[in-house]
Parts: structure tokens; sequence; C-alpha cells
């Protein structure tokens, strides 16, 4: 048997569309090759194969990788690391031959490496949450608090680090001290060498294509700062990210994506039901975050913090985005019942999804009320001075 044909039959074709964020339900799911509003992406496992019945997109487990990857997510790949994806999503036991691999260059190999680290590391700290300990224990009441399920937790790879030196000592065995620093896992400080980010929740980031690049972590308890990133490295850099794409993008595909601040409105929007939503970690939204959402050719819905500074952030960036073409809403919170800063405040109050998509408004609206008409009472006498 070829390692083509074992892949296949060791594959499930399921797994790989719900890798890409297609949710399926008997046998069916939306097509991502063409405005499908409703399910006509047909699911045979029996076969491994998934067809559209509209436009005739699809294939087997390894071609709608290679044909997802080219033309959803722009990133051409042969036939060949579509094979070796396939073996990666499933954690497969096949190994491909010299003979099917194509040589990496010394940069791809660089890169590899650095992803791998940050994959053992992100197992590493999703087991520590599992170890019955006071520190695992007290950061499940944390999230828990939060009103986030298990599922949640799993499905955004949540974990923790309790110690300065827990990752950095469970990775040397396999990795060498340099590069452990250059992927921003590990530090020197005083003739040591230490984890960068310590009892900490410690939150993956991923690229576009699904790749891990970094961590966002949160301290448990009140020290300062409450937030860090991964800094500046070989695969992370924040301007060009935006946290949970990766996932987000096939729900977002010619229908909506809602922008939020941080990662922890993110997964706390997705435990709401909105699984179309991204984070902009706390930046300005850039050209380079712009460009991505511009991809997916569908609406963008802003929804950053509930105060000054996310409503500023908001007044500021619509205009750069309705110059791009795209059409701008809001989720304008304020007015619902309750003080609600963000999607962690709404999610811990339980408020209904339908709710919070009763405030939206479109961005000229948005604009209206908190930029050109704040604070100005309108009436007969001044309506043509304002």
């Amino acid at each position: 048997m070829s390692a083509y044909d074992e892949i296949l039959s060791s594959s499930n074709i399921v797994n790989i569309l719900e890798y890409y964020g297609l949710k399926v339900t008997r046998n069916k799911c939306t097509c991502p090759f063409h405005n499908d509003t409703h399910p006509s992406m047909m699911v045979n496992t029996s076969k491994g194969i998934a067809k559209c019945f509209a436009c005739g997109s699809g294939g087997n487990v390894v071609s709608f990788i290679q044909k997802y990857e080219t033309e959803i997510n722009h990133n051409a790949i042969s036939t060949v690391e579509a094979m070796q994806k396939a073996i990666d999503i499933q954690h497969l036991n096949i190994v491909l031959s010299q003979n099917n691999k194509i040589p990496l260059t010394e940069e791809q190999k660089k890169q590899k490496t650095l992803s791998n680290i940050l994959k053992d590391a992100i197992t590493i700290c999703e087991n520590n949450l599992k170890t019955k300990n006071i520190d695992g224990e007290r950061t499940l009441d944390y999230l828990k608090s939060r009103n986030l399920s298990e599922q949640i937790i799993n499905n955004f790879h949540i974990g923790f680090n309790p110690t300065y030196d827990n990752i950095t000592n469970n990775l040397l065995s396999k990795y060498n001290m340099k590069d452990l620093i250059e992927v921003g896992i590990t530090k020197e400080s005083k003739n040591d060498y230490i984890d960068i980010f310590s009892h900490r929740i410690m939150i993956p980031i991923f690229d576009q294509y699904g790749n891990p690049v970094g961590f966002g972590a949160r301290v448990l308890g009140d020290a300062k700062p409450k937030y860090i990133n991964t800094m500046a490295t070989p695969l992370f850099n924040k301007s060009e990210l935006l946290f949970n794409y990766h996932k987000a993008k096939s729900f977002a595909r010619n229908y909506e994506m809602i922008v939020v601040e941080g990662y922890m409105d993110v997964i706390s929007a997705n435990a709401m039901g909105f699984a179309n939503t991204v984070g902009i970690m706390g930046t300005a939204l850039t050209k380079e975050q712009i460009e991505l959402l511009k991809k997916l050719k569908c609406e963008i819905t802003l929804s950053l913090d509930n105060d000054d500074a996310g409503k500023n952030a908001m007044i500021r960036v619509i205009p750069e985005l309705l110059n791009e073409g795209l059409e701008v809403n809001v989720l304008d919170i304020s007015k619902l019942e309750g003080k609600y800063k963000d999607f962690g405040d709404l999610q811990i109050a339980n408020v209904k999804k339908e709710d919070v998509y009763k405030t939206k408004i479109s961005a000229f609206i948005f604009l209206l009320e908190n930029q050109y008409l704040q604070n100005k009472e309108l009436n007969v006498d001044n309506i043509y001075n304002t």
C-alpha cells in the first residue's frame, strides 16, 4: 500500500472538515469554496470524501486539504505537503519516506523546530491544567468563574504554567537553549535561564494557517501586568496576526467577522456561540490585519471595549475600513440593560446571543451617535448648524 493510500484508509474526512471550522451535521456541511448559505457539501465517511453538489468542489482527505490551503488560505501546497498535513492534523502513525519528502531549506528547518517547540509547550501547559494540584484547580476555578466550559477550554488549548522553570526544564532534553530563547519561551536571568511566562494561564496564539506562533498569558492573581504576549520572534509579529483567525475565517467567509480586543473576549464570544470572532490583541487594527479581513469578503462588525478608549478606537478605525470598501457595523453593547465592558462580562452574566445581536447598528449610526451628535441637543432652532 502506498503512503497516499495508507493516509486515506487511516483518515476520517470529518476530522479534516472540522479542523477547517466546517461543522458537519447529518453528513452535510457548508461549502467553503462558494457563497453557500445552505449546507450543500455532502460528506461520505465510508468513502472518505466530501463533495459540493452546488459547485462541484470537494475531494478526499488529501485533495481537500490541498484545495483549501491553496484557494482559501492562499497557501499553495503540493500533494506531498497535503499528505503530511493530513498526518499532522490527525496525529496518524505514518511516516513519509524520503522519496515522498521535499527537502527543507535551512530557514524552513529552523521554523519547523521553533514551531515544534511551541507545540510541545502547548501540550505541557495543557497537561499542567489537568494535573490535580492547587495551582491547576485554582486555574480551572478561575476559568469556570468566567463561565467557560471544559469544551471551550480544550478547543482553545488553554493551559497553565506554574513555575519559573517548568517549560524550559521539560523542553531542554529535546531542544537547545538558543532555540528556546529565540522562540520566546525562555530568558536569561541572574546567570540562570527561566520561563518568560510563569504562574500564568497560557493561551496559544496561531497564525492564519493554524500554526502555533506564540502565547498570550494572563496572571493568576492580581499581579501586574495582567496580560503579556510573546515578544517579537521569527514566528510572532502581533501586527500581522488576528487571534482565532485560523478557525473563525470559515464561519465568517462571505458573511460576517466580529472584531474584539483580546483573546479572552474571543474565547467568551465563542462560548456564547459567536464562532466568527477574532481579537486584535490590544493593538490598533493594522493594515496587515485589515488585509486578512478583506480576504474573506465579509462584513466587519466591531465590538471593542465598551469604554471611552474602545469607542474612540472604533471611531478611528471605521473610516479606514470603509475606505477599503468593507461594510462595517458595530455591536453597541452600551444599549443593553446593565454595565458590560466586553464579551467576558456578557458571558459571565449569561446574556443571550440574540440580545447581543439586537445592539448591532451601522457604522454610520455609531459615528453619528458617538462623534458628530455627541452631547448635542437637536431642535428646530439648531438643526441646520449641527
